[in-house]
């Protein structure tokens, strides 16, 4: 052929063609080369050399650099027809390719590439068994929301592992499972863990592009990504499932149609180049071969076109390292092929490189014949300073691609002792900040360092977050069975004339509380089972206090050995999982023991109504025994009875034998056995012992029926259905809202911020119910205000047997005309009550105890404390101008008559405090009520002076 220009035909036949542009059905396809071709589809290539050829695109964006040695579709075939010679090539090197190769060689879609159910079983190499995929595609796939299963050889429910994150091209996900005992090798860094223990011969499993758990023996539809039998399994693609795995082989996709354990295995011609063949055939697609768990740091295939090297794996994690000591070696593989030249490693400190692990430096060269074989590199870390480091060897030869080894390990002072976790940053896949270390033994959810959470020691009332913690939430679009373990550096306190640790713990959320435990002989990493662990008396807060705690004057000078670990241990499940966040670890030396530390869990026990003559079921409350000297002794009060048992004797006082419980926390049961009708019974159990001031737990109950009492309850529900505002999902939130209203069963229900009504009606209101929404909100004058659908309405609900409303309407809302500009400027009541959100009343004739009253009910939802501090300052103003144009409308329209003002009051009732930010002493906006005391009570004043708090955000009570 000519070496410029010229034209060729692929026919179907064998006759030869005639003419200077053939056509016709013998021509499948045609390419003019050169400007001066007179034969081509749509226009010609360019013109070519002797040292280029026209190359058909793989995409209609490839380039030269695409399609060359090394580029990202250098292995994706040449199919891109759009039959125009002119954009259907590139002028690039030659690369002649025979029947041999095949590309692209991977599927369209992200594949199970690998998987090991033997982990941990007699004999196997790995502790865990896992689940590997592969993504042969050119583009990322995001896995959020997607799922691996996994079932039984002939079962039909499915275990489900969520997944989260993406998948890069060409490259793996690692999906740890669950372990077992035996086992000698940690997996790579996962990139997601699950817990389910796969049988190591035979099962299924499934990759789904949902989340929820599939059904029956062979689950199918457009949810199934892939499929996989092994072994004996009675379910599979194509005709029959894979050969079965064992202890020590796992089942690997092919590369290619042609690949077996050989080629795919170290050494061999297709190691590196991916795991993407897919016939929808499990038989012929699969090999048994030695497990090679891969995580996504790995890209395959690597280009062997040229010259090029490989890592084997791709990072290298160290464990704890103590300053000024030199770690034992890691090692890796470094493959190489086509060079041309020598390779040389470079990194620096603290981490060193050998080649024979004895001589170690931060430069190292390989011949190209050193390189005809695999080199093991060897890898010592030797910090001098604490902290999490990272750092990289590079590896460059003439030719090839660099190559970049990640390496990372925490450094540690091996007497340091005190920790404030503000370096945290996660290293690895267990390493946290300054050697604490986490170790999941089931669920998804681990330990990690949280940058806003952290203990504020400048807020008193520990409700603030500054700075960083260790933190782990078992929720994750729903309650996740979890245990894992947060586990302190070795701790050397052989020095100390008394180890006392103390640290911060937060909770959120129902759910089980933190345990604390001490050993002497874990192994610094690895599995904490297999070490003996002593429990310790944590004194942890109630789970969901939302509140900053100081757990302290734990006493460890029983543990002084060399090395201590002190580990905190966490445990959800999936019908609770509490938020933990732990902060300022510290054990400090102490020159005397530890004071006598007596806690209590709660401050309060509220027995509700009990009827006069009875006695009520048990409650209970427990108190924490720290360091005592001397016996505990718990007295009850009048009407209130103990047990240190559950159903077990019952009396007025208990005595708790020291050596019995110090250092623990014990259970006090309590009953409640009033004697007086319609009576409020409060009184305090009094915890004393020998070097402790007297501790209280309040004891509260009342006789009052409730079937003789108008029961009332406000409820700000936030945004109720609104699709624009969050809580997200507001069909949860209405079934949310159900089940609260359906426990409390109370007589009338005051609500604000109701945004869908109608999902209100049919969803939250209970049988014997009816409810009224407000007609106007902000920005809303009224029903048929174009704003009105989606704005924040006020409502009532009621027990239809017992309120008959006679009326509803808006308090001050006449004051208002949105014709006249005066009725909403600065003052009026409009801005007062949020641009429009007026009071909302409800006269109602109520049936209480057999008799009728008629009562005004007012539902309030006043200006939220939000924005600068100034726009916070402009909103208390508003506030109390409202409440005060409020209280004058009340004084005026409905004296001598029985009112009730309920809502979300967005302030405190105290006299000397309010939550905005104005001076000191500043009491709070509803002063004009709470100053007239002849004809305003605020029944909920007293709960906010005893201490006590209505939301997690604020340590008072918000109205």
């Amino acid at each position: 052929m000519a070496g410029a220009a010229f034209k060729v035909i692929l026919s179907n036949a064998t006759t030869p063609l005639t003419g200077a542009n053939p056509s016709g059905a013998a021509v499948v396809d045609k390419i003019g080369v050169g400007p001066t071709a007179t034969g081509f589809e749509s226009t010609p290539t360019a013109v070519l050399t002797n040292t280029t050829s026209a190359e058909r695109k793989a995409t209609a964006t490839s380039t030269a650099t695409t399609l060359a040695v090394g580029g990202p579709e250098e292995f994706d075939g040449n199919g891109f027809d759009s039959d125009n010679n002119s954009t259907d090539f590139v002028i690039t090197a030659p690369n002649p390719q025979n029947s041999s190769l095949k590309e692209p060689t991977g599927a369209n879609h992200v594949v199970i590439s690998e998987i090991y159910g033997g982990g941990g079983n007699s004999g196997a190499i790995y502790k865990n068994d896992f689940i590997e995929l592969y993504n042969p595609t050119l583009s990322a796939v995001n896995l959020t929301g997607w799922s691996v299963q996994y079932a039984s050889s002939t079962g039909t429910s499915w275990q489900v592992t969520t997944l989260a994150g993406s998948i890069a091209p060409k490259s793996f996900y690692l999906i740890q499972q669950g372990a077992g005992s035996g086992g000698t090798t940690n997996l790579p860094t996962p990139d997601r863990v699950g817990t389910i223990n796969m049988a190591g011969a035979a099962g299924k499993v499934l990759l789904s592009n949902l989340s929820t758990a599939q059904t029956g023996v062979s689950p199918t539809g457009t949810q199934i990504v892939d499929f996989v039998g092994f072994g004996t399994a009675n379910a599979f693609e194509g005709s029959g499932p894979t050969t079965a795995p064992s202890n020590t082989a796992s089942i690997e996709r092919k590369a290619t149609a042609t690949s077996d354990a050989t080629t795919l295995g170290i050494g061999g011609t297709e190691e590196f180049a991916g795991n993407g063949f897919d016939s929808d055939d499990n038989a012929f697609d699969f090999v048994a071969k030695v497990a090679n768990p891969q995580n996504s740091t790995v890209t395959e295939p690597a280009s062997t076109s040229g010259p090029y090297l490989i890592t084997t794996p791709k990072t290298l994690a160290f464990s704890n390292q103590a300053i000024n000591t030199i770690s034992a070696s890691k090692s890796y593989v470094l493959s190489a092929g086509n060079l041309t030249a020598a390779t040389t490693l470079t990194t620096s400190a603290p981490y060193s490189i050998s080649k024979n692990n004895i001589a170690f430096t931060n430069t190292l060269s390989y011949t190209a014949a050193e390189l005809a074989t695999n080199q093991t590199v060897y890898v010592r870390f030797s910090p001098t300073i604490t902290g999490n480091t990272t750092g990289a060897i590079l590896h460059t030869s003439p030719g090839a691609t660099a190559v970049s080894l990640a390496l990372s390990g925490p450094a540690i002072d091996p007497n340091q002792t005190v920790f404030n976790f503000e370096n945290c940053t996660t290293v690895g896949s267990a390493a946290l900040s300054d050697g604490f270390y986490q170790y999941s033994v089931a669920g998804t959810q681990t330990w990690g360092c949280t940058t806003t959470f952290g203990h504020d020691a400048n807020d008193a009332t520990g409700t603030a977050s500054a700075g960083n913690a260790l933190q782990i939430n078992g929720f994750a679009s729903g309650n996740i069975l979890n245990e894992d373990w947060l586990i302190s550096p070795a701790l050397n306190l052989s020095t100390m004339n008394y180890a006392v640790l103390s640290f911060w713990t937060r909770s959120a959320f129902a759910g089980d509380k933190l345990q604390l435990k001490v050993s002497t002989n874990y192994t610094g990493s690895g599995n904490p089972a297999l070490a003996t662990w002593i429990n310790l008396d944590g004194k942890f807060p109630e789970t969901g206090s939302d509140i900053w705690t100081k757990s302290g004057n734990i006493d460890l000078s029983a543990y002084k050995a060399t090395p201590v670990y002190v580990a905190f241990v966490y445990n959800s499940t999936t019908s609770s999982a509490s938020r933990w966040t732990v902060d300022d670890f510290a054990v400090v030396n102490s020159n005397t023991p530890p004071p006598v530390d007596i806690t209590t869990s709660t401050t309060s026990v509220n027995f509700g109504f009990q009827a006069a003559g009875t006695t009520s079921t048990e409650k209970s409350f427990t108190f924490s025994a720290g360091n005592l000297t001397g016996d505990v002794t718990v007295t009850a009060p009048a009407n209130f009875s103990i047990a240190n048992s559950s159903n077990g004797t019952y009396g007025s006082t208990l005595t708790y034998n020291r050596a019995a419980i110090n250092n623990t926390s014990p259970t006090v049961y309590a009953k409640f056995s009033p004697t007086a009708v319609n009576t409020t019974y409060s009184a305090n159990v009094n915890i004393a012992t020998a070097g402790s001031a007297t501790k209280m737990v309040n004891l509260a109950g009342n006789t009052f029926d409730v079937a003789n009492t108008l029961e009332v309850v406000n409820w700000n529900i936030e945004w109720f259905g609104s699709p624009a505002q969050d809580p997200a999902n507001d069909t949860q939130q209405a079934v949310n809202v159900k089940t609260i209203v359906n426990n409390i069963n109370a007589d009338v229900y005051g609500f604000a911020e109701v945004v869908d009504t109608t999902l209100f009606k049919n969803t939250v209101l209970p049988a014997g119910y009816n409810v009224v929404f407000s007609s106007f909100g902000s920005y809303a004058d009224n029903k048929q205000d174009i704003d009105y659908p989606l704005a924040q309405k006020l409502a009532f609900m009621y027990r239809t047997d017992l309120v008959k409303p006679i009326k509803t309407f808006g308090v001050l809302e006449d004051t208002y005309n949105p014709s006249i500009p005066s009725t909403s400027v600065d003052g009026t009541a409009y801005k007062n009550w949020s641009s429009g959100r007026f009071p909302f009343a409800m006269e109602a004739e109520v049936t209480i105890n057999g008799k009728k009253e008629t009562v005004y009910f007012i539902e309030i939802h006043a200006k939220a404390n939000t924005g600068t501090p100034a726009e916070q300052i402009d909103s208390y103003n508003r506030r109390k101008g409202g409440n005060l144009q409020l209280k004058n409308w009340i004084d005026a329209n409905l004296a001598g008559k029985k009112v009730i003002i309920l809502g979300d009051f967005n302030d405190v009732l105290n006299p000397d405090k309010t939550i905005a930010p104005m001076p000191a002493g500043t009491g709070t906006s509803y002063a004009d009520f709470t100053l007239d005391a002849a004809n305003y009570f605020p029944i909920t004043l007293p709960l906010s002076l005893a201490g006590k708090q209505s939301t997690a955000g604020f340590n008072t009570v918000i109205d």
